[in-house]
């Protein structure tokens, strides 16, 4: 169950750290010719998302905690932490692009010289974010969904039951599921055995 819940956790606080730096990408074309003024003056709308920072931090840690589950399972452990990588990244490229052009800009409340370059990497820098955002979620997705039936409890028997009781959902799956111990063959809604 503990695992479920991170998975669960996992994909929701990668999801939306994904959502602030998308937000930055979908606004950049209309942004990056702007002139000094119009631009500074847009840059304002930003206030307060610092709070999404935690979103992130809470993501690393879900996706790290998540590899950490799996480290039994090779391949759904090396997705997991390559999405916790990915987060992380993006953490290290707001720290080294983003946060110096908001402090030699006061948060683009004044203009130094630079400012045109400062943009550029400020926005560019987003954008390399995002994509290391959604490399992440789609890491700890794959993570998730190549995780074995044992590793959440359920033996092959017990995936193979809840499959078949599932109304309209698994017979054929559950018979897919027993072809291991015996040939099985799907009739109606159930499955028999063959010898």
């Amino acid at each position: 169950m503990l695992l479920k819940l991170i998975q669960f956790l996992t994909i929701l606080l990668t999801a939306l750290a994904l959502v602030p730096a998308g937000a930055h990408v979908l606004a950049l074309p209309n942004k990056i010719h702007l002139p000094q003024e119009p631009y500074f003056a847009a840059q304002q709308i930003y206030r307060g998302w610092e709070f999404a920072g935690i979103v992130l931090v809470a993501a690393i840690v879900a996706d790290a905690w998540l590899a950490w589950l799996l480290r039994g399972q090779p391949t759904a452990f090396w997705l997991g932490l390559g999405g916790a990588l990915c987060m992380a990244a993006t953490l290290a490229v707001f720290f080294v692009w983003t946060l110096p052009a908001n402090l030699a800009t006061d948060n683009w409340l004044s203009t130094p010289p630079n400012w045109q370059v400062l943009r550029a990497r400020w926005e560019y820098a987003h954008v390399a974010g995002a994509a290391l955002t959604l490399a992440g979620l789609c890491l700890v997705v794959a993570s998730v969904l190549g995780t074995s039936p044992a590793a959440i409890g359920l033996s092959a028997d017990a995936s193979d039951s809840a499959a078949a009781q599932a109304p309209g959902l698994g017979s054929a799956r559950a018979c897919s599921g027993s072809r291991a111990r015996s040939r099985t063959v799907r009739a109606g809604s159930d499955c028999r055995r063959r010898g």
